[in-house]
């Protein structure tokens, strides 16, 4: 609210002449102010305050309703196929190897094996000291001998093979015969060959006049095609 100014009458003054007895000057009142019952004109507006500090935080109002559901959004596109295998991630870091397990107990003993076949001949070892002379023998009769060739057949593959050997008009009960591998290439065997894997032979069914029968049998595996053998009698 504006103040207002009342004007008070001045002071006397005191006015000193010269040589004069002092004179009293009495100045008239004034004018009367305005009427103090009304405002006056507003003020300039003062310099505005610090703020206040801030209040109390208020209560959190009631959750409104929910909105209704908008409208489905597009469709996107389509994915990858899940069927391809994508692709192979990098291989990781390998791990500590772990300690050794205990060691197992020791499983049956599996069947034996087939045989292997028969190594090749050792070296002839040296010759041994030559004996004394046997006392001489009876004279016997003149002795006949008669020798040939003969072949015996294992075919595609067997394990033994015969052959018959007749027409020996000169054979007797008493005759020796002896068989022996003709070492000598055949078309189903080689030089080689024979020496490895020989044929182990027996003679055997002696008939006088007529002949014998040659028997060959392949020890360790079956034998195949043809083999020539030379037998002797005496």
């Amino acid at each position: 609210m504006t103040g207002v100014v009342v004007q008070q009458a001045a002071a006397p003054q005191v006015v000193s002449a010269p040589s004069a007895a002092p004179v009293v000057i009495t100045s008239n009142a004034g004018p009367t102010g305005p009427d103090s019952t009304v405002a006056g004109p507003q003020g300039i507006q003062g310099i505005q305050g610090n703020t206040g500090p801030t209040g109390p935080t208020g209560p959190t109002g009631p959750t409104g309703p929910a909105g209704a559901t908008g409208p489905a959004g597009a469709t996107g596109p389509t994915g990858p196929d899940s069927t391809v295998a994508g692709p192979q991630g990098i291989q990781g870091i390998q791990g500590i190897q772990g300690n050794t397990g205990p060691t197992g107990p020791t499983g049956p003993t599996g069947p034996t094996g087939p045989t292997g076949p028969t190594g090749p001949a050792g070296a002839t070892g040296p010759a041994g000291a030559t004996g004394p002379t046997g006392a001489d023998g009876a004279d016997g009769a003149d002795g006949l001998v008669i020798s040939g060739i003969t072949t015996l057949n294992f075919g595609a593959g067997a394990m033994t093979a015969q052959a018959v050997v007749t027409g020996q008009a000169a054979i007797t009960a008493d005759s020796k015969v002896f068989a022996a591998m003709n070492i000598a290439a055949t078309p189903e065997h080689s030089v080689d060959d024979m020496l490895v894997d020989p044929i182990r032979l027996a003679v055997h069914s002696l008939v006088p006049g007529v002949g014998f029968t040659i028997y060959g049998e392949m020890d360790n595996a079956r034998a195949n095609g043809t083999y020539r053998i030379n037998w002797m009698v005496a």
